[in-house]
């Protein structure tokens, strides 16, 4: 602001820009800290009463660890609605040595080999568990014999 308390919109566009001028002067009007007096504009607040509620919601935001719940959800929507927030999900995983860590794969056997009795490999070689809930393959129904496909049709007669 000037000596006199004014600033002129002009002076304003030249001091922040266009776009920012346009952005900040609606929401200071909106809260009511400034006013049009013709072409320039007069604040109706000292600066010490002007009271920030978005720059209080970033602040609360960073002393909370940017944690979402820090803020009121109505007070978050508006500022995601102005860009000046945005919503990352951060996801972080735990690895640790299991019991069965080794630090190389050994590929587990299926089934015992004769190779495996002979050399006794088969009491050191580590096996994969049977499933015994699973059902088998389907085996197919193949094709009747000529003479039961005569015997069924005179059944059926």
């Amino acid at each position: 602001l000037t000596e006199s308390g004014k600033l002129s919109l002009p002076e304003l566009q030249a001091k922040v820009g266009k776009d920012v001028a346009k952005i900040g002067m609606g929401n200071c009007m909106r809260s009511k800290w400034i006013q049009k007096d013709g072409g320039d504009l007069v604040p109706t607040k000292q600066f010490e009463e002007v009271n920030d509620e978005v720059q209080d919601a970033l602040k609360a935001l960073e002393l909370g660890n940017y944690a979402q719940d820090s803020i009121d959800e109505k007070l978050t929507q508006v500022l995601k609605r102005r860009k000046l927030i945005t919503l990352k999900t951060l996801k972080s995983l735990k690895v640790a040595r299991g019991a069965s860590y080794a630090p190389e794969r050994v590929k587990k056997a299926a089934d015992l080999t004769k190779e495996m009795l002979d050399s006794g490999a088969w009491k050191t070689t580590p096996f994969k568990p049977y499933n015994f809930s699973t059902l088998g393959e389907k085996v197919g129904g193949g094709y009747l014999h000529p003479l039961l496909k005569v015997r069924a049709e005179f059944r059926k007669i």
